[in-house]
């Protein structure tokens, strides 16, 4: 089997027409892919087809890195917790714009909704999670409301105590 790494060395010896400047490695890969071109093998296609799967994917990093905003680019990916918090403020949002709904003149729906879109907003702009004020969600739902049962405040828990360990 050649990997992408041999295809590359070899495509770049074909190209260049030398091996000049080639480390023992490479010059390694290139006798191995000759042998196996002439023991009928692997073919020069099959070559390409390797290498091939190499620059798609390079491409495909390219691509993703320009789809992605500017700012972004060189930043470290977000670690498992920060995924899942985040995914816990986009449930809260979600229930919370339901609850909206039916009752639209409570103010403090309104507020808890701004607070986890600014949360939402911070999370995915690897800004500093300090600055996330969604703590103390709960207690003002039910000064508010006194509703125990409702799922909203089950998720908003959960929110609060993911941000408060990712704080520590």
């Amino acid at each position: 089997m050649v990997s992408a790494k041999e295809a590359e060395v070899y495509l770049h010896f074909l190209e260049s027409g030398s091996t000049a400047g080639m480390i023992e490695a490479e010059l390694r890969a290139v006798r191995k892919i000759e042998e196996l071109i002439q023991s009928n093998k692997i073919d020069y296609n099959g070559i390409l087809r390797i290498r091939n799967k190499t620059v798609k994917s390079d491409v495909e990093v390219v691509r993703k890195t320009t789809e992605d905003s500017v700012e972004d680019v060189g930043r470290p990916a977000m670690d498992e917790n920060v995924i899942e918090i985040k995914k816990q403020v986009r449930k809260v949002i979600e229930l919370l714009e339901q609850r909206i709904i039916l009752e639209p003149n409570r103010p403090i729906l309104k507020t808890l909704y701004d607070r986890y879109m600014k949360a939402e907003e911070i999370i995915s702009s690897n800004e500093d999670i300090s600055k996330i004020m969604i703590s103390g969600g709960c207690r003002a739902y039910l000064d508010a409301f006194s509703d125990y049962m409702n799922p909203l405040l089950g998720e908003m828990d959960k929110a609060e105590k993911m941000l408060s360990n990712l704080k520590k």
